[in-house]
């Protein structure tokens, strides 16, 4: 298992999420139980996804309350179940007018490996022109 290469990817694609400071054989325990869980799951390219989808909600980075997710809750089974469920709002359902109106919505956006890596190139630019100046 990549264990190293999917706390790189969550780092890249989520840099603002808290450093990783959990026991680091139960983290990689973990993302290894995740990663064996389903087929899907064991490329990187769908941990950049996942990560990607995280960034899309709000309440998981951090914008909502003070408590932000950090990577050992991510892959905490029952919490990436709710992420992958849509158990929280994204940013464009809490735009939604069906969320004024008080209904639960739970749709979410599902990310393709194509908008992943143009969002991973954007990010890159950006954090370039950062360190430029």
């Amino acid at each position: 298992m990549p264990v190293s290469e999917i706390v790189a990817r969550y780092r890249e694609v989520l840099p603002e999420l808290p450093e990783p400071r959990e026991d680091a054989e139960k983290l990689g325990k973990d993302i290894a139980a995740r990663w064996k869980s389903k087929p899907e799951r064991q490329s990187l390219e769908w941990w950049g996804w996942f990560f990607a989808l995280v960034r899309e909600h709000p309440y998981l980075m951090g914008e909502v309350e003070q408590w932000r997710a950090g990577l050992a809750w991510l892959v905490c089974r029952a919490n990436m179940d709710k992420v992958l469920g849509g158990h929280y709002l994204t940013r464009d359902q809490m735009g939604d007018p069906k969320r004024a109106q008080g209904e639960v919505v739970r749709e979410t956006k599902s990310w393709s490996l194509e908008e992943y890596e143009q969002m991973r190139a954007e990010r890159a630019r950006e954090q370039a022109q950062d360190k430029s100046g």
